[in-house]
């Protein structure tokens, strides 16, 4: 199936630019890309039109045959094109399954009310292409609250009226610190909410007559006027509306925030880092994350695609381009000056010197102008010293490692559906879901088999243990990733004995079930509102337990755990897995934890009734753990492993047009499968 993107937004917000930019990134990391050019004012494009409408109609035409202007000829054009959607149809054929960038005219009146625009992507819908409405917007609107509150608007009737999976852009990004000083940091510009927080600015704009500075202080801003914003809030409440022009403000920010649609994603279009994070949100969008057109053999750019850690948070992009832009443009600098040193007959050193051309065919390259398939490793690992800054340098080099050592491992990658998963639960605030097992019914039963379900905390993936600052635990390098969700029990609690006993029937033995073992199959079921998906996860499940290591490496339990979880646990620094430490990692999984849950450890038996006494009488409530070798707490504390076999993802974000994917492990080829079903 094809897959485009409908490039939208007002005039001199960046359309054009952003498509060439766009067409030239797709083409490095090896995606089949073609422009297809849409507005027909633009008789100067950057890049290359593989599909162009002024070949049909062009707007001089138009203006002179029906005495129009330069708006109504744009109209016209587009109603003409929705009436020759044959032509259009079959210009897109001879571009086969190539990924479209549609780059539209700038009229807003084109997808805010005007209807052809509209009729014409709901046509191409219809012709299977997956589209994803991508939407730019000037960042210099966020520098004065009245443009921001504005195109707000105008984004939002625009997600209205496209109807389509909806992206929205502040682009320029990089140019934001030359515009007045933001109030607030970037991510409440970006997240769109407690827009009411911005009405005594609103009204100091209006009182101000445009003649003052309503933005933060800034040191450097010489004689300015500033307007006195305490003489514009009311007394009780400073985000109470004051005038009738407030009160104005005040309905237009709770509509918008009432629909709860708006974000926004940023973009400076130069820099690679930001376009992977952008690329990777529309992807996700658009479903392309679930699996493109391109054959197995991929580009580092690709897999990078396809990491939930190459993503930019708001953040990260208010360090690189307003907080901290000038280390890092001297960073970038210090890295094109490496590049130019040790790629010998390359391009100059600048943006895009990380690519050459061979065969003219656009491909990756490296040290002494190399592809990455005739790279070895060093090789590889000193291309990433001059790829970007540090923070994106480490990422690379764990992306460039796993492409030159999965080959090997029984699992041939990451699992189609991780990232989005993990992507999906960074937006909850704790990433809550249903475990159910099975537990033998009592005896005299109908049934030989009961369900028990309980609510589990998310702990990450094994071996990919999430980095926390308070953990002083001793930590294993990533040398291993897995697609195998974790997370934390009390070795008292059922779940452990049915894990065990719905396996392989140890669940009355005790002295089985207190070491490693298991196999029990399990569900697991994560709800995730902001993005109304259902996550469903079937598998079994293995415990972890002190025995993992040491005297009791050699027992059955522990052989089975480590050659079960083993089989799907992918090598990524290879000649490092000697020092690689299960139990080490279990205490990693300890050290995560805060000491008030440590200290849950060392509470009395959970379940049993309070008048029973028990043994230890170091058991208490509110204990708090700061000791990782806390004998009572370790003894109870378990790892749990989840290994799936299925996941399912329904999505009911709109009820129209639910989607529900099916990925099936295959064990025979260690490879995932995904099966589109109805929801």
């Amino acid at each position: 199936m094809p897959f485009a993107q409908l490039v939208i937004g007002s005039p001199g917000a960046g359309k054009s630019t952003y498509c060439n930019g766009m067409h030239q990134f797709m083409s490095a990391i090896g995606r089949k890309c073609s422009v297809v050019n849409l507005d027909p004012a633009n008789d100067h494009t950057s890049y290359p039109v593989a599909l162009d409408v002024r070949d049909l109609v062009t707007l001089e035409e138009i203006m002179e045959a029906e005495e129009l202007g330069p708006n109504g000829g744009i109209l016209y054009a587009l109603e003409e094109l929705e009436h020759n959607l044959d032509w259009l149809e079959a210009g897109l054929k001879e571009l086969g399954d190539d990924y479209i960038l549609f780059d539209c005219p700038g009229q807003v009146e084109l997808f805010t009310h005007h209807s052809s625009l509209r009729h014409i992507f709901l046509k191409l819908e219809k012709l299977g292409y997956r589209l994803v409405v991508v939407q730019l917007t000037d960042s210099y609107v966020i520098s004065q609250p009245s443009l921001y509150i504005s195109a707000l608007l105008v984004a939002l009737r625009g997600m209205l009226q496209m109807d389509l999976p909806h992206i929205n852009v502040l682009t320029k990004i990089d140019n934001l610190r030359n515009h007045p000083d933001l109030p607030f940091n970037l991510d409440f510009y970006t997240e769109v909410q407690a827009l009411d927080y911005l009405l005594p600015y609103l009204e100091a704009e209006q009182g101000s007559r445009f003649g003052a500075r309503v933005s933060a202080p800034s040191a450097d801003k010489g004689d300015e006027e500033e307007v006195d914003l305490d003489n514009l809030r009311d007394e009780d409440d400073p985000r109470k509306p004051k005038s009738k022009f407030s009160a104005l403000n005040s309905a237009i920010c709770e509509m918008i925030e009432n629909f709860g649609l708006l974000s926004f994603h940023t973009l400076a279009v130069e820099d690679k880092q930001s376009m992977l994070t952008l690329l990777r949100a529309i992807d996700r969008a658009g479903g392309y994350a679930f699996g493109g057109t391109e054959g197995v053999n991929e580009t580092v750019w690709q897999v990078a695609m396809r990491e939930g850690e190459t993503m930019m948070e708001p953040r990260d992009v208010q360090e690189r381009w307003l907080d901290r832009r000038d280390e890092f443009d001297e960073m970038e600098r210090e890295a094109w000056k490496k590049e130019a040193e040790i790629e010998a007959g390359g391009p100059p050193p600048g943006p895009q010197s990380v690519r050459t051309e061979r065969n003219d065919q656009p491909v990756a390259s490296g040290a002494g102008g190399k592809s990455f398939e005739d790279m070895d490793l060093d090789e590889m690992e000193e291309l990433t010293t001059i790829i970007a800054s540090s923070r994106v340098k480490s990422r690379f080099t764990h992306l460039l490692r796993t492409m030159s050592t999965t080959s090997g491992s029984a699992e041939k990658g990451p699992a189609p559906w991780k990232s989005t998963f993990l992507s999906h639960l960074s937006k909850l605030d704790s990433p809550e879901f249903v475990l159910s097992t099975v537990e033998k019914a009592p005896e005299g039963s109908a049934v030989p088999y009961v369900p028990r379900a309980r609510y589990c905390i998310f702990r990450g993936f094994w071996a990919e243990l999430p980095e926390n600052k308070h953990n002083n635990a001793p930590q294993n390098e990533r040398v291993y990733e897995s697609d195998l969700p974790t997370f934390s029990t009390d070795i008292r609690m059922h779940k452990v004995p049915e894990i065990f006993g719905s396996s392989a029937g140890h669940a009355s033995n005790e002295e089985q079930w207190q070491g490693s073992g298991g196999g029990g199959p399990i569900e697991a079921v994560y709800w995730v509102k902001p993005t109304m998906t259902q996550w469903r996860i079937k598998g079994d499940a293995f415990v972890l337990g002190p025995d993992i290591e040491g005297d009791g490496e050699e027992s059955s339990g522990v052989r089975t755990v480590k050659s079960e979880v083993g089989k799907r646990m992918r090598v990524v620094q290879p000649g490092k897995e000697t020092g690689w430490s299960w139990a080490k990692e279990i205490t990693a999984h300890f050290g995560n934890t805060s000491p008030g849950l440590r200290g849950s450890f060392r509470a009395p038996p959970p379940g049993r009734p309070v008048t029973e006494p028990y043994d230890d009488k170091n058991l208490k409530l509110g204990s708090k753990v700061e000791d990782l070798h806390d004998p009572i707490a370790r003894k109870h504390f378990r790892v749990v492993v989840i290994r799936p076999q299925e996941v399912e993802q329904t999505d009911i974000s709109d009820p129209e047009k639910a989607r529900r994917y099916l990925y099936k492990y295959e064990q025979a080829t260690a490879e995932w499968k995904m099966q589109e079903l109805w929801p």
